[in-house]
This record gives structure tokens, sequence and C-alpha cells, in this order.
């Protein structure tokens, strides 16, 4: 199999994927702060979050950053969504999710990204391998614990401010179907110009090594039978998610709220991706009974590409590690390189998942068990 990233690094991938043995707005800016110390492996020919060759001219990818957006009703239309390389959502508290949206490129946010909103430690442990900047306006107090206890130095609107993040006031004021006001906690937005001066604000150094996101490969194809045209997903009774397989441009294209495309307002273009990574993680409250605690250690899940669909098995452990896929023959697995969805599906009231027609969560089926998920 042609593999697109460099031998160093797949050496470093696979060791690390080896099975195992068993909020309000943003304030003012402050002074540069120390950079934090995260081991990786350089990079040089691909990048990491989509194994695709580096453009000409681009001899190192530079930090990704891994930007937190707001996914409520109110928070729609969510501006530069579709220009992520990868994104991973997940439920935060109440039944609904947040977005993680990672950029290879401080220039794919040339215009609006947003809404922004605060930190949760799941996404972050998952940004931690990529060396990613993290983008946000404020946090959870599990994430503050998270990011302090590494020394994380990121782009926070509570400390950066105005220098950083604009508000549409315009939208704060719009109201939804029931009266309500969109209010300021949807409305904030940042864009390269305010990055780059924030990255130097923060003293925050924009090279350095990563670990790919995925093991990337160009020929990777899902085995099996088992087709995926359509993917119909629930994360709660709050918060839907779909996929539609357009197999002209091998690409899935995805829906939100009542079924609607789910789309980038700065160009009306719908969010698209060639991988879709299902996960099902093991969860509990956290102390304060109201967070989510996703134990990010291993599991089982659905790799869905090319309008196929595969049962796999993954594995992460502390934070500093990635993310690793095996197939059900235990052999670590390479995807196609390309735009990956990374959902993680934590067993929250409501949650369902059905592949065409064939219900693998929240639904029995006659047909579920040739589909499901690989035995740990």
């Amino acid at each position: 199999m042609k593999r697109i990233l460099i031998a160093g690094l797949c050496l470093a991938m696979l060791a690390g994927c080896a099975p195992a043995a068993s909020d309000s707005g943003p304030a003012s800016a402050p002074p540069a702060a120390q950079e934090p110390i995260i081991e990786a492996q350089p990079q040089t020919e691909a990048w990491p979050l989509t194994g695709l060759a580096l453009d000409e001219g681009t001899e190192q990818a530079p930090r990704p950053f891994a930007v937190m957006i707001d996914n409520t009703r109110r928070a729609y239309p969510q501006w530069g969504i579709g220009k992520a390389d990868a994104m991973v959502e997940a439920v935060t508290e109440g039944g609904v999710t947040r977005l993680m949206c990672l950029y290879s490129r401080v220039d794919d946010m040339e215009t609006r990204v947003g809404p922004v909103r605060s930190a949760r430690d799941v996404f972050l442990q998952l940004a931690m391998p990529l060396n990613a900047v993290p983008v946000h306006i404020g946090s959870s107090s599990f994430a503050n614990n998270f990011l302090n206890y590494y020394s994380w130095t990121t782009i926070d609107g509570l400390v950066l401010g105005t220098s950083c993040f604009d508000l549409d006031r315009s939208r704060m004021l719009t109201r939804d179907a029931d009266g309500n006001r969109t209010g300021s906690e949807h409305s904030w937005y940042t864009h390269a110009a305010a990055l780059s001066q924030a990255m130097e604000t923060r003293g925050i150094q924009p090279d350095g090594g990563m670990i790919p996101l995925l093991d990337f490969a160009a020929d990777a194809a899902v085995s099996g039978d088992q087709t995926a045209a359509s993917v119909q997903m629930s994360y709660s009774y709050e918060t839907p998610a779909g996929f539609t397989y357009d197999a002209g441009q091998g690409k899935y294209l995805k829906t939100s709220f009542d079924g609607a495309p789910h789309v980038d307002a700065n160009d009306n273009t719908q969010l698209a991706f060639d991988n879709l990574l299902l996960l099902q993680v093991d969860t509990r409250l956290k102390p304060d009974g109201v967070h989510t605690d996703f134990e990010l250690t291993q599991g089982e899940g659905w790799w869905i590409c090319g309008g196929k669909l595969q049962p796999v098995r993954w594995e992460k452990g502390d934070p500093e590690q990635p993310l690793c896929l095996f197939g059900e023959d235990g052999k670590a697995l390479s995807v196609k390189a390309g735009k990956t969805y990374i959902g993680l599906l934590s067993g929250t009231d409501g949650e369902s998942l059905t592949v065409d027609g064939v219900a693998l969560l929240g639904g029995a089926s006659a047909d579920a068990s040739s589909a499901s998920a690989a035995t740990a």
C-alpha cells in the first residue's frame, strides 16, 4: 500500500498504535506566556491532519489549530467550519454537542471562524498529540485544570479579549421562533489575522513536531461488503446528525438539525468528509454531576468510507498518545487520506445510529449483528 506519511512518522505512529496487552465574552490581553512542552516527531512530507502531500514550497507543516465551535441551534449558521481538515463532535452537557474544528494552517481561517465557545478536556486530549494550538473562549474547570497541568498555552478569549475575538452584534440581537435572543455567547468569532497576532502576543511558536491525526494511506479502503450510503445518527434527544454518500465526489455530505444540510456560512457549502469515524466511548458524569467524563482508553466503533462500513477497534490511552485504529484481525488500520469526521458516541439518552436502515445503536435490527463493532 502506498504510504503518504514519511517512514519516520510511520514508525512512530505504529509504535504508538501497538495493540494493548490486555461562558461569557472575552476580557483584556495579557503578556506573553511560556510555550508548552509537547514531545512529538518532526513531520516534513504530509499534512498531519489529512495525510495529503504538502503544498509545493511548504517544507514543513506548521502546528495546526483546534477551534472550539458552538453547535447549538442558536449557533447556526456557523462560520468557517467547511475549511477544517478534521472535525470532532462529542456531547458536552445537557445533551448538546460541541465541535472541535482542526485547521492545518492559519490561512485556512482567513475569514470568520465561529461561533467560538469554551474548551472541554475530551477535545484537548485528542488535540494534544497533534501539538495543536487550542482556540477557545473560556473552559470548564476540568479543561482549565488540564491546561494548567500540562502548561499548555492557548488562544483564550477570556485572556486575550477583543484583540483576538470579535462580536457579531447583529447576530447577538436576533431572535428565534420562540422570541429568545441569540445572545453574545453564540456570537463571538475570530480570523487568521487576529490569530497570527495572538500567537505573537502569547509567545506561541508556530512550528514544532507533531504526530499525525491518524495513519493515512492513499489507497486505503474499507474491507467487507457492508454498504453505508446513508448514515443517520443522534448524539442525544437534542442533537441529530446525518451523512449521505455522494459517489460523484467520493465524500459524505453532512446534515444537522431537521435534516438540513450542515453548511459553512462563509460560502454556503455543505460539509464534506472522506472518512467517518464513529467511536463508542465509555463515559460517566464528572464529580460536578454535569460534565461528561470520557474514558479515552479503548473501545469499538466503525470506519465509514467510499460507501462502505467496517467495524474497528480503537485505542488511545494517555493524553500525549495518538488515536490508533485496528481492524478485526487486530492489525493497525490505515484510513484514506483526506478530511475526517470523528464522532464520539457516549451512550447519552437518545443516542442512535442507523446505517442504510440497519440499527447499530439505539434500536434492534435483524441485520445489526453482522455489522456490529469489533470485539476488543
